[in-house]
């Protein structure tokens, strides 16, 4: 069950009770200044407990991998990030991603599969 939504900029995230699924905007920039906002996000929600990030991308936008050295060492309650998509660019540009994540980086190509 849902607990709240929030939305920023750059996306729109839902969080839950131990996972949260971030829908970034069509053509957004997830940037340094998004990403310490969701950070922001995660510590409000999720101070003491573990937990997930789902990444919903299902629109097109750019996101800079290195943003993911840094947040291993900050959240180390984030316990996995789950990518989903169908796009063949998201699936390639997931390889990438998963170099610079300490954590489970895994792909999914459904919500539903994420969340399980």
């Amino acid at each position: 069950m849902k607990v709240k939504e929030i939305t920023l900029d750059c996306g729109t995230f839902l969080i839950y009770e131990d996972y949260m699924v971030g829908t970034i905007f069509e053509g957004a920039d997830f940037n340094e200044e998004c990403k310490y906002k969701l950070w922001d996000i995660c510590k409000t929600n999720f101070e003491n407990r573990s937990f997930g990030y789902i990444s919903n991308r299902i629109h097109s936008y750019s996101v800079d991998p290195t943003i993911y050295l840094d947040t291993s060492k900050k959240f180390e309650k984030l316990k996995a990030i789950a990518v989903v998509s169908k796009r063949k660019m998201h699936r390639s540009n997931f390889q990438l991603e998963k170099q610079f994540f300490k954590s489970p980086l895994m792909l999914f190509e459904e919500l539903n599969e994420a969340k399980t």
